[in-house]
């Protein structure tokens, strides 16, 4: 919600920040700038000068060097501070404290400049290839275009042409899905959104087959991320946890499937 000054704003912020000690998750909670918030709470005689120097701690070290690398790429604090969980002032004062010269502003983009972006855009180019070309942030890039030109965003788009394009792969629970090109001979094992699991297209390609739906495979070491060849075991049907088809009477893997007479 927006923020109206009153008296009766004002003591919901302090009692809210009083209960939860964070001024970030006060605006959060509440729907206003964390800014604002900690503005607020100045006016009001709430020291929270401690409860910043805590937040503060988090950045040291490593965890500094990203901050400052981050910034210094285009990141705007804003975002970094929704990154690390902590107020937009405490990212700004751990920059400051590393000698980093705090940026203004970006001025508006010019009529030119926005032509210019909405044809690379138009070209095939991503949300981030678009903001390395033109020094903005990849969020102001699609912002830009879903505002200006919302026909062109390619939403529905999968693959090197879409802007979410993270270089084919992904890993959801655990496991590695990759992406299948639509001519690729393995393009019959692919779900709607075009990804394949990808120790079973490992397993496919090895075999220079597409998997059945009958056919499962089994990591070896129990790693699920790990999808060499050599550690991938084809399966008919389901396995359960750590175990594998062998002969009971003599414990030989070479266990296949025979047609009965």
């Amino acid at each position: 919600m927006a923020y109206r000054p009153s008296a009766e704003t004002d003591a919901m912020i302090v009692a809210l920040y009083r209960e939860l000690g964070n001024g970030c998750k006060v605006a959060k909670q509440l729907g206003f700038n964390d800014r604002t918030v900690y503005r607020v709470l100045a006016q009001n005689g709430v020291d929270t000068d401690k409860a910043r120097s805590q937040h503060l701690r988090k950045f040291k070290g490593d965890a500094l060097n990203r901050l400052v690398a981050e910034y210094e790429q285009g990141m705007p604090a804003s975002d970094l501070a929704v990154k690390y969980s902590c107020a937009t002032i405490t990212v700004l004062d751990a920059l400051r404290q590393a000698g980093v010269i705090i940026r203004g502003p970006k001025p508006h983009m010019t009529a030119a400049e926005i032509e210019e972006a909405r044809a690379m855009y138009a070209s095939g180019m991503t949300f981030k290839q678009v903001a390395e070309r033109t020094g903005r942030h990849e969020n102001s890039i699609m912002h830009l275009m879903n505002d200006k030109f919302p026909d062109l965003v390619r939403s529905g788009t999968v693959g090197p042409g879409s802007p979410h394009w993270q270089g084919g792969t992904y890993v959801h629970h655990g496991y590695v899905y990759a992406w299948v090109a639509d001519n690729d001979p393995m393009a019959s094992m692919r779900s709607e959104k075009s990804y394949v699991l990808e120790h079973r297209l490992v397993l496919a390609r090895k075999l220079g087959r597409p998997l059945g739906p009958h056919e499962t495979v089994h990591h070896i070491n129990g790693d699920k991320t790990d999808n060499r060849p050599e550690n991938l075991q084809l399966r008919h049907g389901k396995h359960g946890k750590h175990s594998a088809m062998v002969c009971l009477d003599c414990g030989s893997h070479n266990v296949g499937h025979q047609a009965l007479e």
